[in-house]
């Protein structure tokens, strides 16, 4: 039984957490990660790319990723999980939108990592 004082919709559980864990896994794993696999082949024929530097950019988001959840649980004693979050979810759409201008391989490389970070940091922040 509920205490009187206490009703059920005060111990109905938000959905903004549920909304968070989905948005971030749609933008880290879905748009980061995934569609890039889609998008990989045309890239590796327009830019001439071997298929160990077509590796290695997949290499970058990974290890982007590692530091991103490094990065993130120094950075969650000063900040926010919110914060991060939204720092995760804006760091990884800007990095994509600059991989469909950029077309060196160091550029590339740089956007993949920071599409990695921002990717941890979001992820690891979706669910406060």
């Amino acid at each position: 039984m509920l205490p009187a004082e206490q009703s059920p919709q005060t111990l109905s559980p938000s959905l903004w957490p549920a909304f968070g864990l989905g948005l971030a896994a749609a933008v880290s794993n879905g748009f980061a990660r995934f569609s890039y696999a889609l998008v990989l082949p045309a890239m590796r024929e327009s830019f001439g790319l071997s298929y160990a530097e077509a590796g290695w950019l997949n290499t970058a988001n990974a290890l982007g990723y590692v530091i991103g959840a490094l990065s993130g649980y120094w950075l969650l004693r000063w900040r926010r999980p919110s914060e991060l979050f939204f720092a995760g979810l804006c760091m990884t759409v800007a990095t994509l939108v600059f991989t469909g201008f950029c077309s060196s391989l160091v550029g590339l490389s740089v956007a993949r990592l920071l599409s990695g970070i921002g990717a941890a940091w979001a992820f690891a922040c979706g669910g406060p």
